[in-house]
């Protein structure tokens, strides 16, 4: 299976960010895209998928719906902040500035020593500065997500 084409974005419940979505994946023939902060609008053509159970998801994934079947739900790993999706696996998370880092990436790292990764995309609004990804400042979350990312490779 070829890599799908991804797309990331944290919509802050915006509306127009969400019909700028549906323009910018129909434009750019998009497969997957990761949501942090969605809003409930869904572009034609995708499934969505988030943790049902809760009333205000933080992260979600859309899916094009041709492609949907090649993707399982991992059920036991998500939570309203977080949708992990196999084969390919892929997961949408939002980690809030106002928690600990920490605990935030445990959900993850239970996941990826759980689950024998081959693939893994992760789409992430990590509320977090670090040079690594260019920011012009680095900041303690920063410094925790990378060492994370360097533990886990």
């Amino acid at each position: 299976m070829d890599l799908p084409i991804c797309a990331q974005i944290n919509t802050l419940q915006c509306k127009a960010a969400m019909a700028h979505l549906s323009l910018y994946t129909n434009q750019n023939k998009v497969d997957i895209v990761f949501i942090q902060e969605p809003y409930c609008y869904i572009p034609a053509d995708y499934s969505v998928f988030y943790v049902s159970s809760h009333t205000n998801p933080r992260a979600s994934l859309l899916i094009r719906q041709e492609i949907t079947q090649n993707y399982v739900p991992l059920r036991n790993f998500s939570n309203p902040d977080n949708v992990y999706k196999t084969p390919i696996h892929i997961a949408s998370c939002y980690l809030h500035p106002y928690d600990t880092l920490e605990q935030d990436l445990t959900p993850t790292e239970t996941f990826i020593t759980s689950v024998k990764l081959t693939n893994f995309i992760w789409g992430l609004d990590a509320n977090s500065k670090h040079n690594i990804w260019y920011s012009s400042t680095t900041d303690t979350r920063g410094r925790i997500l990378v060492d994370f990312l360097s533990l886990h490779g």
